[in-house]
């Protein structure tokens, strides 16, 4: 009773303690919200030169990709896809405003025009594109699918910058052209030749040498751009599976063999297996070469009704049923129309695509040769519209389901439409090779999965292990308890991958937090089980230090050490005193020019040869450092081509080869804008 009174006349302290309990936790909560840290602050995903990259609209830029790709792109690849994009719409953008590129309503129909031909559509009776037409259908669009009507606005703005891009180009192409002095010079680099005697002291003729620290700083401060580096993050990880323990695969066994007697004795396969497997029923008829080789004798032995198992696949254990035979034919000879739909580059709607297929199929039914000019006309499959329509032969499932079904269950002469994925195809089926069995097995799946018990135990080591690796040396704990260190190097703020874990984006972001320092651990979960990783290394963005730089400076700076220690050495022209004194022979190059510098034993020393170029003839070249050595040569000949009556042709492929660099849209022109751009990249902050 004194406890009780002694809480009553407390009540008020501890209302008040409970309140401000209550009070820092949600304002802890809204500091999180809030995004005061500076990660979480970030308003724009990055800056090319003075504009900004909304971080709103980056994001439904990435989430539109991923839809475009039907989730064949994971969030990052969609994320550099769509950074490289913006950031060049935005050097390209700064380029067309500086120069006053303007695309006018007349280039943007034009090139509409282009890109939207044979679209009916857009298209007048004659079958032609006609911009009434079009401003017809659009008016029509924005009155009733207002959001379909927003993505035309958006496909037009695409296409204005199309325009302006190719008027960029043409206005660089134009200043491209190579000149027919520049084709004379090129033609004299091909066939202008020398041949000469040389003498080549390979470097390691010349003492070992060190260098020093100091040295490769010194080289790394004056060559930085070969030695810029991102950030990088090196890891170490132990992983703990969530792997399935004995009891659990005696379990699933044992959970099937009492399934069995029932799968058996029913007559309605398909309910039985949706209600009792792991595996929704999915049977489909199959040919004797398309059933799976490690069972296939055993299958093959069944009769109608048998069921044969259970038996271990991969991670479940299965029973299969010979459910029903038949014969079929396994080929096909078919021809399509294919007719898209929205979503698959075209702007017909599934009514008008539909509509569309069967006025074709009519046309079709009544004149059968009019396949071919119709396919030409009509289908979006462009690789079989150039032949006509016509597939080819193709075995049994090889098309799409519903497109499958139509050739295979009819005879030949077969014409109808049938819907897929792809749209409305207009199919004419040709021919039908013979018929052979086929069997139709169905499974009953139980999957072989790690207990809740085994999960626990895997959590239980995976935390026991984080515990003692922060009071010891993570390997060293590792290796007391038998486990596996796996290292990883090099890891960059925006990749996704790591290796033996696939994509573990989380993993990568807690590298990267500024607050992280090497020897952090942490714990995650994730699909394959418990992660237990530390942080070894954190490496700035900047240049590389010695150490970092060094296996690519040392030999270097080696080679410049030996070359002059070699040619102080040679105080003689005298080619085979030369050869004599570092013991080395005496070799001849013949007709070598300047566009393939190629020297015996040597491969390419432009620099060599250029010197050689220098010289009259029996005239001995001073010590020349070229890539494999220190050379001294004695020219015997040069042979100067004959001059060509004209250099327009050859002016014309070099001004062609310019050209084609030009079409890539990675070309030169745009990196080097990249490059003259300060561009502030915070995707890491972000994804």
């Amino acid at each position: 009773m004194a406890i009780l009174n002694s809480i009553r006349k407390k009540t008020a302290i501890l209302i008040l303690i409970i309140a401000m309990a209550l009070f820092a936790f949600v304002l802890s909560d809204l500091i999180d919200t809030n995004s005061f840290s500076s990660e979480k602050a970030v308003e724009s995903i990055g800056m090319v030169g003075d504009k900004k990259i909304d971080r709103v609209e980056f994001a439904k830029s990435v989430e539109n990709y991923i839809q475009q790709t039907q989730g064949r792109s994971t969030t990052m690849q969609a994320v550099k896809q769509v950074w490289d994009a913006k950031v060049q719409e935005l050097v390209l953008e700064e380029e067309f405003e500086e120069l006053g590129i303007e695309v006018g309503r007349d280039q943007i129909i034009a090139k509409l025009s282009e890109s939207l031909a044979g679209n009916p559509n857009f298209s007048n009776d004659e079958g032609f594109f006609d911009e009434a037409v079009m401003t017809e259908y659009l008016a029509n669009l924005k009155e009733t699918q207002p959001q379909q009507f927003q993505q035309w606005q958006n496909y037009e703005k695409s296409v204005a910058n199309q325009v302006r891009r190719e008027i960029y180009f043409n206005l660089i192409k134009a200043g491209v052209g190579a000149t027919l002095l520049e084709a004379k010079t090129n033609y004299k680099l091909q066939s202008d030749n020398v041949s000469f005697q040389f003498v080549r002291i390979p470097f390691d003729k010349a003492e070992d040498v060190e260098v020093s620290t100091s040295e490769i700083k010194t080289y790394v401060k004056n060559n930085p751009k070969e030695f810029k580096q991102d950030a990088q993050r090196d890891i170490q990880y132990v992983l703990f599976e969530n792997k399935p323990s004995q009891e659990d695969i005696a379990k699933a066994k044992a959970d099937l063999e009492s399934l069995l007697e029932e799968f058996k004795s029913t007559e309605d396969v398909s309910a039985f297996i949706n209600m009792n497997s792991d595996v929704p029923y999915n049977a489909r008829f199959k040919f004797e070469n398309q059933l799976p080789s490690e069972k296939k004798q055993e299958l093959l032995a069944s009769d109608v009704g048998d069921v044969y198992g259970p038996y271990k696949s991969s991670e479940a254990w299965k029973a299969t049923k010979l459910v029903e035979t038949q014969k079929m034919s396994d080929s096909a000879k078919v021809s399509h129309i294919l007719i898209s739909t929205q979503g698959q580059n075209s702007q017909r709607s599934p009514e008008e695509a539909k509509k569309l297929a069967d006025s074709l199929l009519n046309i079709i039914k009544a004149n059968p040769s009019k396949m071919k000019e119709l396919a030409k006309k009509f289908s979006s499959d462009t690789g079989s519209a150039e032949k006509g329509g016509d597939l080819g032969w193709n075995t049994y499932g090889r098309f799409v389901p519903g497109f499958n079904d139509a050739v295979f269950n009819n005879e030949p002469g077969f014409k109808g439409v049938v819907e897929t994925r792809f749209g409305f195809h207009v199919i004419h089926l040709n021919e039908l090779s013979d018929k052979s069995e086929m069997y139709k097995f169905a499974d009953l799946v139980i999957n072989i999965k790690p207990s809740p018990e085994t999960l626990n135990e895997v959590y239980r080591q995976a935390g026991n292990f984080y515990l003692d690796a922060q009071e010891g040396e993570f390997a060293s704990v590792a290796k007391d308890n038998g486990y596996e260190v796996k290292p990883v190097l090099g890891v960059k703020a925006l990749d996704e991958q790591i290796p033996g874990l696939g994509a573990q984006r989380q993993i990568i972001t807690w590298a990267f937090e500024e607050e992280r320092s090497a020897g952090d651990i942490v714990q995650f979960s994730i699909d394959k089980g418990e992660i237990v990783v530390q942080l070894n290394k954190v490496i700035k963005v900047g240049l590389q230090n010695a150490q970092q730089a060094s296996a690519k400076v040392t030999p270097i700076l080696e080679k410049e050490k030996k070359a002059k220690t070699i040619m102080s050495q040679i105080n003689t022209k005298d080619l085979n005193e030369v050869a004599s004194q570092f013991s080395v022979r005496i070799q001849n190059a013949s007709a070598v020019n300047m566009e393939s510098p190629l020297i015996p034993a040597a491969g390419k020393e432009p620099k060599v040869v250029g010197a050689a170029f220098a010289l009259d003839k029996d005239e001995i070249s001073q010590p020349v450092e070229g890539q494999k050595g220190i050379y001294v040569i004695k020219l015997t000949q040069k042979t100067e081509a004959p001059a060509l009556a004209s250099y327009k042709d050859a002016a014309l492929k070099e001004t062609q080869k310019r050209m084609q660099k030009l079409q890539n849209p990675n070309n030169d022109v745009t990196e080097a804008l990249k490059e003259a751009k300060e561009i502030e990249d915070n995707r890491s902050k972000v994804y």
